[in-house]
């Protein structure tokens, strides 16, 4: 059995089409987003002193890829930057107004998709699910260890 064709893939898909639908609910505030520049907003919302370098860890992206993301961003008046007094060098994000009201419907979109998950979990056996997130949370961290691997082996071939 290809246990991504035949399971995986069709939940992403499903996944896809139900977040699609939601983000519809909310018109152009969040289809006009990438599911990236959402959460870049949604970091930019939650983190103390957002730079690059914080962000692109968060994000899990290269600093290079945050950065023209941000551009994006500053283009479309959802963020801003800003300088701390101490220190000029550093520049900061904050949100706009509608940098705001996206981060607000992200959350909602958010706390949308917990309470389908959740209505789902209470249906499964307690050891089921306690399971089913032990081997995800292997999964992901394997992912994790792969993605870093074949980032590394990039990295070689690029210098190369």
């Amino acid at each position: 059995m290809e246990f991504y064709l035949d399971v995986l893939l069709p939940i992403f898909q499903k996944a896809e089409q139900i977040d699609t639908l939601l983000r519809k609910k909310y018109g152009k505030i969040l289809t006009d987003y990438t599911i990236s520049e959402m959460h870049c907003l949604d970091y930019i919302g939650k983190i103390e002193k957002p730079n690059v370098t914080k962000l692109a860890t968060a994000l899990n992206l290269t600093k290079a890829g945050t950065s023209k993301m941000l551009k994006r961003l500053l283009l479309r008046k959802t963020v801003k930057t800003y300088t701390d007094s101490n220190n000029k060098k550093e520049v900061y994000y904050s949100l706009t107004a509608s940098g705001k009201k996206i981060f607000a419907a992200h959350a909602i979109l958010h706390k949308n998709w917990n309470s389908y998950t959740q209505q789902f979990l209470d249906t499964c056996p307690a050891t089921q699910v306690k399971n089913t997130i032990k081997l995800l949370t292997n999964y992901s961290n394997y992912l994790q260890q792969l993605l870093e691997n074949l980032q590394k082996d990039n990295n070689h071939a690029s210098q190369s």
